[in-house]
């Protein structure tokens, strides 16, 4: 019975030997956050109002100007 009971026991302590977790991701809404610049150029009105409307959605992307 002693040996199972060293048995749980280190097992134990080596759980608590584990490797530190990685870094977290950051989260979307995290202001720190380096946020993803876009300057649109094209020859079609419709197609960078289109292209300007679908990346101001995003959070993390900015449209910095159009051409």
């Amino acid at each position: 019975m002693t040996s199972k009971k060293k048995i749980t026991t280190s097992s134990k302590k080596s759980a608590k030997k584990s490797t530190p977790l990685a870094k977290k991701a950051p989260k979307v809404g995290d202001t720190k956050r380096p946020s993803i610049r876009v300057l649109i150029a094209d020859d079609h009105s419709v197609v960078r109002e289109g292209l300007v409307s679908l990346i101001t959605r995003k959070t993390d992307m900015t449209v910095i100007g159009e051409a």
